[in-house]
Order: C-alpha cells, then sequence, then structure tokens
C-alpha cells in the first residue's frame, strides 16, 4: 500500500509563534507505543493516550482525546497507524533553560488510513531530544519566539491593549466589542495545565449564583460559568476579589475572548461539565467580548449518551441523556443522616429508544417544579452516574434539564415513542441482570481475581474504589451476626438495653422502646482460585443471602433451634458475584482494607460458560 505522509508538516508547526489549529489533511503515523494517561476524576480509566507522531521527517509528541481513545482500547489504533487527522491543535511547550521548546499535537479526532509492519521513514524528533540542528529561522515571528517571556507587570502591554490598542474596564457591563486583530483561538478540547499560551473563544451556557463559605481558614464567595464552543466545554470558577469584576460581565448566552486563566484539574463534586480541567480566574486573566462569528457557537453543549451505553462507565461519572420520562412518582421528604437536613426528592423512570429504563432522580427545587406530565422528552445536562442496585441517575444541583428542547434528536425521540415506544417493554439495570444479556461485556470488564483486588488496593490511601469479584463463601463469621438497632423508621442506630426499665434506648431519636429491630452485620469469608477476602455484609445483604430476616435469625439463635445453623450451612459453599466498595480503616494504629458488599448476584452460569469460553478462545 502506497502510503504519503505529509512530510515537513511538524517542521512547519514548530515554527509557529503560538497554539495552532491542525488543518485537514495532515496525515502522520504513530510509531511508539501508546501510553494512557489515566484520569482522577473518572475511576482511573485512560482518558488520553500519550504516543509520538511522525510525518516521515520529524516526529513529536501528542496526546490522543476523545473517541480516539476507544479506537486505541480496541487495538484499532496502534503503534505504525498512520492516522488522517481530521481535528485538533499544535502549541509549543517551554523546556529546560538552553533546550529547545518542544512541540506538542493533541489529536481531537482522526481516520485510520491503515496500521503498517513498520515506520515509514527514519523521522528525527523535534524537541529537546533531537541531536539535529534546526535552520536558521529570521522571520520575527520565530525570533520572537525564542526570547524569553517577559515577566508580567502594570506597564507592560497586556493581551487586550495588543488586541485592541484600548483595554476596557474589566469591572464594567458595558465592555467594549472586539476589534482589533483576532488572536489564534485554541479549541477548549485541546486546553491543557501543560500550555499556558492559549485563548479561546466561548459562549457562556451557563452561571451559577454568589456562594459564600466560612471556614476556620477564612471566608470568601465565589461564583462560577460553563463556557462552551464548537470542540466542547469547560467549567470556570471566579473567586473572592474577582467576583465584583466579572459578575456583571459573563451573561449567559454572550461569546467572550478568555486567556491567561489557570487550567486545573476539575473538582467533578462540582461540575456538571464532562472536563478533566476546569479553569480558574486570576489576576493575569484577560476577558474580552466577541461580536464576530457568534452565531457559530453553539448555545448548549450536549453529549447524550444512550441509556444501554451506561454500563460502560464507573460511578459518578457525568453524563448527558435524552429521554422519555414514562412514569414520575410524588414528591417524597426525609431527613439526611449525613446532614440531618430535610430534603425533597422526586423519582422519575425514563426510557430511550436503545431499550432500556433507568431510575433518575431530582432534588430540591428541580424536583417540586418539574411537570411530568404528558411523559415529556427531557435533555438532561450534567448527571451523576450511580451504582446502587445496577444503574442509577441523578441530577446534581449543578444539573439542568430542558422539557421539549427544540432539537432534531428531541423530535425523532418523540415520533419514535409516540408510535411504537409507548407499547414497548425495556430492559432495566438490576443488580440481578449485571452479568447477562448486553451487560455481558461490561462485567467481563469489571470482574477481578481477589489477587488482582489485593494489587490494586496496595496504593488505596485515602480514597475508595469500587471492584466486581466472582467468588464462593466458604465461612460465614457466625458468632455477632446482627446488632439491636433502633425501630423508628429511617434510623438504624444501635440501641442499649436499659437493665432497670428493661427498655431498649435509641440516643439519636431520644426514645425508649419495648423490643430492638436486629439488622444483619457480620462477615464472610469468600474464596476464588488465586486466594481468599474477608467481606462485610450489612442488612440487605444479609436478608439475600440468608433468605430471612435479622430478627427471625437472632429468636432463632438464642432459643438454640437447628434452622439457625441450617440457614449458615445454605449460605455457605455458594457462588455469587459482589460489588464492594474498598476502603481504607485505622483501628488501635493498625490500618487494613475493609471491603463492603454493596450487592450480591448468583452467578449465572451460562453466561460464566460463555464468558470462560471466549477467555479460552482468547488464548488461542
Amino acid at each position: 500500500m502506497d502510503i504519503q505522509l505529509t512530510q515537513g508538516a511538524l517542521e512547519r508547526l514548530s515554527q509557529s509563534p503560538s497554539s495552532s489549529s491542525l488543518e485537514a489533511p495532515l496525515v502522520l503515523q504513530v510509531v511508539s507505543r501508546l501510553q494512557p494517561i489515566p484520569s482522577t476524576t473518572s475511576g482511573g480509566t485512560a482518558t488520553r493516550y500519550r504516543s509520538f507522531l511522525s510525518d516521515g521527517q520529524h516526529s513529536t509528541v501528542a496526546i490522543l482525546t476523545g473517541r480516539l481513545t476507544k479506537l486505541i482500547d480496541d487495538n484499532v489504533i496502534a503503534r505504525h497507524t498512520v492516522l488522517n487527522i481530521t481535528r485538533g491543535s499544535a502549541s509549543m511547550k517551554e523546556g529546560r533553560p538552553g533546550d529547545k521548546a518542544l512541540l506538542v499535537l493533541i489529536v481531537l479526532d482522526a481516520e485510520v488510513v491503515a496500521t503498517l509492519d513498520d515506520r515509514i521513514g527514519d523521522p528525527v524528533k523535534i524537541g529537546p531530544d533531537s541531536s539535529e540542528e534546526k535552520p536558521d529561522v529570521s522571520n520575527a515571528a520565530a525570533q520572537q519566539r525564542k526570547q524569553p517571556a517577559a515577566p508580567m507587570s502594570s506597564n507592560s502591554p497586556s493581551f487586550m491593549s495588543r488586541v485592541d490598542g484600548n483595554r476596557p474596564n474589566a469591572g464594567s457591563s458595558s465592555m467594549s466589542g472586539f476589534s482589533g486583530p483576532t488572536p489564534a483561538v485554541t479549541p477548549i478540547a485541546s486546553l491543557n495545565p501543560y500550555n499556558n499560551k492559549w485563548t479561546i473563544r466561548a459562549r457562556v451556557s451557563q452561571k451559577s449564583p454568589v456562594r459564600e463559605w466560612n471556614k476556620d481558614s477564612g471566608s470568601g464567595k465565589l461564583f462560577s460559568v460553563n463556557l462552551i464552543d464548537e470542540s466542547g466545554e469547560i467549567r470556570a470558577t471566579i473567586f473572592t476579589r474577582h467576583v465584583d469584576e466579572y459578575l456583571p460581565v459573563l451573561e449567559v448566552g454572550k461569546v467572550f475572548y478568555i486567556t491567561q486563566a489557570r487550567v486545573t484539574m476539575a473538582r467533578r463534586q462540582f461540575s456538571n461539565v464532562n472536563n478533566e480541567y476546569e479553569l480558574v480566574f486570576e489576576d493575569s486573566t484577560e476577558v474580552m467580548p466577541c461580536t464576530d462569528a457568534v452565531a457559530a457557537l453553539p448555545q448548549v453543549h450536549y453529549s447524550f449518551l444512550n441509556l444501554s451505553d451506561l454500563g460502560k462507565y464507573q460511578k459518578d461519572h457525568l453524563t448527558d441523556i435524552l429521554c422519555v420520562v414514562r412514569q414520575a412518582s410524588e414528591l417524597s421528604t426525609f431527613v439526611s443522616q449525613r446532614t440531618q437536613k430535610e430534603m425533597t426528592k422526586r423519582d422519575l423512570m425514563v426510557v430511550d429508544k436503545s431499550g432500556y429504563e433507568v431510575r433518575l432522580t431530582l432534588w430540591g427545587d428541580q424536583a417540586m417544579q418539574f411537570d411530568a406530565s404528558n411523559e415529556p422528552v427531557v435533555a438532561f445536562k450534567g448527571l451523576r452516574l450511580g451504582d446502587y442496585g445496577g444503574r442509577t441517575l441523578s441530577l446534581p444541583s449543578m444539573g439542568s434539564y430542558t422539557v421539549n428542547p427544540d432539537i432534531p434528536e428531541a423530535h425523532a425521540l418523540r415520533g419514535w415513542y409516540d408510535q411504537e415506544g409507548r407499547q414497548s417493554t425495556f430492559q432495566s439495570y438490576s443488580a440481578g441482570a449485571a452479568t447477562g444479556g448486553d451487560n455481558a461485556p461490561r462485567y467481563e470488564s469489571q470482574l477481578k481475581t481477589m489477587e488482582q483486588v489485593r494489587e490494586e488496593t496496595t496504593s488505596l490511601g485515602d480514597n475508595q474504589m469500587y471492584c466486581t469479584m466472582k467468588g464462593t463463601v466458604v465461612f460465614v463469621r457466625n458468632t455477632s451476626i446482627a446488632y439491636p438497632a433502633c425501630s423508628s423508621p429511617d434510623c438504624n442506630k444501635k440501641v442499649i438495653e436499659d437493665p432497670s426499665t428493661g427498655q431498649w434506648r435509641c440516643e439519636k431519636c431520644q426514645k425508649s422502646f419495648p423490643a430492638p429491630n436486629h439488622r444483619f452485620l457480620f462477615a464472610i469469608n469468600v474464596s476464588d482460585e488465586t486466594g481468599q477476602s474477608w467481606l462485610q455484609c450489612f442488612n440487605d445483604i444479609g436478608e439475600q443471602l440468608f433468605g430471612c430476616t435479622a430478627n427471625e435469625m437472632i429468636q432463632w439463635q438464642e432459643m438454640g433451634d437447628a434452622m439457625f445453623q441450617k440457614k449458615i450451612e445454605e449460605a455457605t459453599f455458594k457462588e455469587f458475584v459482589f460489588r464492594c466498595r474498598a476502603k481504607n480503616e485505622t483501628y488501635n494504629d493498625n490500618t487494613r482494607v475493609r471491603f463492603t458488599v454493596m450487592n450480591l448476584t448468583p452467578v449465572d452460569y451460562v453466561t460464566e460458560t460463555r464468558r470462560l469460553a471466549r477467555l479460552v478462545e482468547s488464548y488461542a
């Protein structure tokens, strides 16, 4: 196969004084091993890959992200694969003093041309590792790049003065439009902490109210905005002393040029944007209104995921969903055990064309204001994925939804549901279905042996992780199988018997009861072919394992009834799939990993046989 690479492309990009977009067609070849870059915000899964790309003459480091990670995971893209890059950017990263600047490519999308047996040509690296002397570049832009960056000061020309010649007052809501030469625009999807020479053009799609905090270390306030462009979206946070400056300026729907903000790892618990990075405005940050090409930027950026694909992602993954609300429960109010505050929620049952239904929970004002009449089509943004009982969705406070949005996908979904969807039968993500059907690939990818789990938890630290294991119950610790709990609804605290009155006292509820409500709390020893582990089980798991309540088990135990031992024996030497949470706990200055069973599923031996057959075939 005669394949021609775009020779000279990397040398031309290395001579650019700032970030630039990769112009198609750009045909490059992967010439090194693809190394995964795990994300700390997506369960440790690789969201980017690092490699070297070559144009036949030179090679340089590249970061492959977006949909390309799926192709890499599926081995469609590998070493010596030739790519036709359709979207991305290039930037120069300054190295150590005396070193050459390093050209870094960010590849957002590409087409696979072919995978060859060897590399094309004999490329030389561009950057600090290159032994090749590059020819002198006489143009002013290249000479300027070689000069060290001047320190920023109030007397040096800023980004705004260079662009506009007349920097407006950022604190005024009547900022002038962008009239000077347009800077090179970097796509939002290309932003990373390793490149600080960028300018984005983005629309404000969402703006949070100002929130205040008071801590021992001090107090302050903040607000955040979501910024979108054609490539993606990112969250920007503005803290205390810049709040009054930017609050009246950053209006929803308006477009701005932004530069010199700090790119940092995203705090996903506060964001509804599926981006591993976020922006923080600083003293050097420049913001300028943009009036040209405004219509080209989207108003809202959705990355819709089919409900059938939820099983491929880890807990706490953020996603956007377009669905039909098939059922909605009434509002319910309860007191949170963690915060002791009253909370309101509403559960929805949502479906889509993939044939799945999922429980989705709304909270607070969003739950009270939601109108589920006439089975509406709803676009949810920033949903958080849960794994309780299989797969669930929850809309956090920073999330949003639009009922019956005026977009083509919503109209198509409405037509499908009215014609055939309303009469369809949907598959659910129940815990019992975790090992069969369309969930088999997810089950196989998550299933780990006891030995693998032990190795992964050696560096757990203060974090926690979730794991799926298949094993046999070889021992049930029955010396203390349950504890006496409070009989009040939504209170599971341990109660203590008062010998003088014979009553059982709950210190949390400040109530006494004639008898406790026992709840299961015990440990089981589970074994597989690689080892064994102790797993802690709570009430729901105990009832599923023994097929009876804790009150019944305690009664049989106290009476010496043979039924107690029979239940223990029936639970022993049975094989299950365990979904567990692993977390370090310290007791008497000794730290060890405690595994808590979240879900318990009997092994589906038909599915398990197919899994083992595929495993054997992979070694054939």
